[in-house]
């Protein structure tokens, strides 16, 4: 039990974290959406406000992937168009979770062959019409979330190991 009660403060704690910039994200893509080129360029322009992503796109309402597949470092068009309809968070699967913000269970990434959770923001133009998901992968070894000794979710950010504090002489 206490497991599961780890386990699910530990999501609400990244959802916390992802969230908001996601909701942001999705707003900033509404007028973008039907334009391939524009909405590439809104998801690369946002893709630092969303805390340790690695990959970002887009998926309409029928799993199509209707962007680039988008990192820090690069924008791959080889990937639009693909159907992701067989991925762990298909839309066909989150059918209820239309309206909100959506936390995939963790998974394989068939790339990586690592851990991985993906963050689904639903995409909802100026007449409340369903549009599709902004997704954001996350390597699930990379993301700054322990349980501390209370179970309380806590964030834990690290400096990379080249940081140079300014401050000290």
């Amino acid at each position: 039990m206490w497991m599961t009660d780890m386990l699910q403060k530990k999501r609400a704690a990244l959802i916390a974290l992802f969230e908001p910039a996601m909701l942001n994200l999705s707003k900033e893509c509404t007028l973008s959406w039907s334009n391939l080129e524009h909405l590439d360029t809104v998801l690369k322009t946002h893709f630092t406000s969303v805390p340790y992503c690695q990959l970002m796109y887009a998926v309409n309402e029928y799993d199509m992937q209707i962007s680039s597949n988008i990192t820090a470092s690069s924008i791959e068009s080889s990937y639009c168009h693909q159907d992701l309809s067989q991925r762990p968070y298909s839309i066909r699967f989150t059918a209820s979770s239309k309206r909100h913000f959506l936390l995939s269970p963790v998974y394989i990434n068939l790339k990586t062959g690592g851990p991985c959770i993906s963050a689904l923001q639903p995409v909802i133009d100026h007449s409340q019409h369903f549009l599709g998901f902004i997704i954001a992968d996350f390597d699930y070894h990379r993301l700054p979330i322990s349980i501390n000794t209370r179970n309380t979710p806590v964030l834990h950010y690290t400096c990379p190991k080249n940081y140079q504090n300014s401050n000290v002489s």
